[in-house]
């Protein structure tokens, strides 16, 4: 591979440890399972690259070694509020942090969505590895990027790598009419332009058990995931946050035309109108981990309240546009389902009496600052029950 290669590319999966990348399609037609077997005793496992090895595995299926099992820190998962079957905790993670970036790049679609995934799969296993391999030993995280596509720290922030890697596959002409693996390697420049195609199936599973829909629509638009869609923790203990009489404005999370700015911007809540002064309530018991009264949720300038309710599971709510007098609780304190928190206001950044309603997963459970991915709250409220008109 040349250094140009190596240079732009993501990973760059072009040279292999004892095997060389170009016998792939070989090794993966003629390898029998005794045959790769006494071919990994000979060389020795650690000294196979990457992308040999996981053509080594497709080939001994059960006769694989344990080595060919997703490496990570945590365990494998069944498929609950936290996981899904066949990938660990820390896999899933990191697969809803790539789904979820791509809401906030415009144009990404749903297949996109499953292409991202699809490569970091094929690049890092999705795990957010913190070094490279023999053809780019610069390359970090689950895109395995190199130095030009920023600092260390930012390569490794998988909501970065992510979004830099849309940015980059939204600027394909026509990319819906390529295989996804080619899209993949327009923006990675592997030397494998074949590389990804094993990964796109198991993408689309994972995208799928994490949305709702399936990668292969091309049409679709971006989707969020989320760990905690129905959480069955929380199955039992809700409480409308507001008036279920009230109309909801089903279109009013994603991308949309700012009604203040007139740009493009994405939305990252549920409108629901209602009068000021109409009483909001806890959705699920938390604590309030913000009161909207420090400086990172309520904007001095703007008068713009964020009432932040951290309820387990990597999970806190948002509620937005209350007046300082219309708040009823503070920071740090214990709340019940169902309990006053607030009143619906317009202060801030709105344009009439209204309430904010946000969904916040892989949420930090104790910061004041606004922290996780944005997911779609009717959603979030329908998988406990709660549903509106209007939906």
């Amino acid at each position: 591979m040349s250094n140009e290669v190596a240079e732009q590319g993501g990973g760059g999966k072009a040279a292999a440890v004892g095997l060389g990348c170009g016998c792939m399609g070989v090794v993966a037609l003629v390898l029998t399972p005794i045959l790769a077997t006494t071919l990994l005793v000979a060389a020795g496992w650690d000294a196979v690259e990457s992308t040999v090895k996981s053509t080594v595995c497709a080939v001994l299926g059960p006769l694989a070694p344990s080595s060919c099992q997703p490496a990570s820190s945590d365990p494998a998962v069944t498929a609950t509020a936290t996981g899904v079957a066949g990938w660990s905790a820390e896999q899933v993670g990191n697969a809803v942090a790539i789904i979820n970036a791509g809401l906030q790049v415009p144009g990404v679609t749903l297949r996109d969505q499953g292409i991202a995934v699809m490569t970091a799969i094929g690049e890092s296993n999705l795990i957010d590895v913190t070094h490279g391999d023999a053809a780019g030993p610069d390359s970090l995280g689950l895109f395995q990027q190199r130095t030009s596509w920023g600092t260390a720290a930012q390569r490794l922030d998988p909501t970065y790598a992510a979004t830099s890697f849309y940015k980059r596959l939204v600027t394909i002409p026509n990319r819906d009419s390529m295989e996804p693996t080619i899209e993949a390697h327009t923006v990675q420049v592997n030397a494998n332009a074949d590389y990804y195609a094993p990964y796109w199936e198991p993408a689309c599973a994972l995208v799928q058990a994490l949305t709702g829909q399936n990668p292969a629509q091309a049409s679709s638009p971006a989707q969020g995931a989320s760990q905690a869609a129905a959480p069955d923790q929380f199955v039992g203990k809700a409480a409308y946050p507001i008036a279920s009489t009230f109309t909801v404005n089903p279109t009013s999370y994603g991308w949309r035309t700012s009604p203040l700015t007139g740009k493009a911007e994405f939305h990252a809540g549920t409108d629901i109108p209602a009068p000021c002064g109409t009483p909001v309530y806890a959705i699920l018991p938390g604590t309030i981990v913000n009161d909207g009264t420090e400086n990172n949720g309520y904007d001095t300038s703007l008068g713009n309240d964020r009432i932040m309710l951290a309820v387990g599971g990597g999970v806190v709510i948002n509620y937005l546009h209350s007046y300082p007098s219309g708040i009823v609780v503070h920071q740090g304190e214990q709340v019940a389902a169902g309990q006053l928190i607030t009143h619906v206001g317009s202060a801030g950044q709105s344009t009439g009496c209204h309430l904010h309603f946000e969904v916040r997963d892989n949420a930090s459970q104790t910061s004041q600052d606004v922290t996780g991915q944005p997911v779609d709250p009717l959603a979030f409220a329908k998988g406990l029950g709660i549903v509106w008109p209007g939906e």
